[in-house]
């Protein structure tokens, strides 16, 4: 329900505000769909895992040291937001 919230908009605003673009922003919508999902997520993987992309770059430059934000709700939310949002735009 809350991806038909968002998606309906952002089809509408495809179609009225971009008028004869809105096929190749639809192009580039669906590109990610040819991908494999398992190959996308674990591409997230590595950016959240502990000394991943995000947290070893905090640690790098920063010094801040955190733990994994792998397992955590609002990342298992993202993950499952990035596989069904392209799905939903189409629905």
């Amino acid at each position: 329900m809350l991806l038909g919230l968002i998606c309906y908009p952002i089809a509408y605003g495809l179609v009225r505000v971009f008028g004869r673009w809105s096929m190749l922003l639809t192009l580039l919508f669906t590109i990610p769909l040819f991908v494999s999902e398992n190959i996308r997520l674990y591409g997230w993987v590595l950016f959240f895992i502990k000394n991943g992309v995000l947290l070893g770059t905090l640690k790098s430059l920063f010094g801040i040291e955190l733990d994994s934000l792998l397992f955590t709700l609002p990342a298992i939310i993202f993950g499952m937001v990035y596989v069904h949002f392209p799905f939903m735009l189409f629905r």
